[in-house]
């Protein structure tokens, strides 16, 4: 084998460590550039997200829905989103809430005249979102017209009655609703002991808020379970030991129905109790 030069030798060693650091960039960048698969690419969402932006955005909806007073619009959502990805939950709610309001407006409407007249605006307001309701007013106008005249008089002098006593439930619930107790008392003292039940239930936190805690839970007792204001009220006495001794439990069971009820504050309510540790027996 020949000897190399010095200069040669070293000409060799430094075309060797050339190739080598050539090579091993190579290597390196193979090693180091990302390969991305279809759903891992800069910018796509994870799995997963796009369920949670559509809860989320159903959830804004349903609260402004329920925030707003009308009754076609929660029918119009439910019939948008009868078969879309609208969490069942939401649905349920605006659903429910749209019955409330259609019972409301039935209950108010059984206490009016069977005329022709009432009939055409029932229709104009609500055949879209309670036709059922609607249609049993209907049933009453056509049952009325063919009932002899003294019959129909007797009928009239009910409905008198009646209207007086929606006028009454009517301020009943409004005072209530707007904290005027001293006032809300007077009105819905008259239906409470006649047995309707909101009126049970307004007389009900109308003690409460006067401190009278006793008769609170009377009219409490009395509402609950059929009206949640009552049972959210029973739920706030035995949590708060007022005239009776505190029992949490009692108070979850009461919690719970008022949620059942729609309440909107009795699950806040209930998650609060619920994280509040129960005291050592000890």
């Amino acid at each position: 084998m020949p000897i190399r030069s010095f200069p040669e030798q070293r000409l060799a060693r430094v075309a060797l460590l050339l190739a080598t650091l050539l090579s091993g960039c190579a290597f390196i960048e193979r090693a180091v550039t990302p390969t991305y698969g279809p759903v891992d690419k800069v910018g796509q969402d994870a799995p997963g997200n796009g369920l949670s932006q559509i809860r989320e955005t159903s959830e804004q909806e349903r609260e402004a829905l329920l925030d707003q007073p009308y009754i076609d619009p929660l029918t119009n959502y439910l019939r948008k989103h009868q078969n879309d990805t609208t969490p069942p939950s939401i649905l349920s709610d605006v659903r429910r809430e749209r019955d409330a309001r259609c019972d409301a407006i039935a209950r108010d409407y059984q206490t009016r005249a069977a005329t022709e007249d009432n009939l055409q605006n029932y229709r104009a307001g609500y055949d879209y979102s309670c036709p059922q309701d609607v249609a049993a007013f209907a049933e009453r106008v056509n049952t009325r017209t063919s009932k002899p005249e003294l019959a129909q008089a007797a009928e009239e002098d009910q409905t008198e009655a009646a209207e007086a006593q929606r006028k009454a439930l009517s301020d009943c619930y409004l005072l209530t609703s707007i904290k005027n107790f001293s006032a809300a008392s007077k009105v819905c003292s008259t239906p409470a002991e006649n047995g309707d039940t909101r009126a049970q239930a307004s007389m009900g936190m109308i003690a409460y808020a006067f401190e009278k805690f006793d008769e609170a839970l009377v009219w409490a007792r009395h509402a609950a379970p059929e009206s949640a204001d009552a049972s959210y009220l029973l739920g706030r006495l035995y949590e708060r030991g007022k005239v009776v001794e505190v029992d949490r439990k009692k108070a979850a069971y009461w919690y719970q129905q008022a949620v059942d009820g729609g309440h909107r504050d009795a699950q806040g309510a209930l998650q609060r109790l619920s994280s509040v540790a129960e005291p050592d027996d000890g």
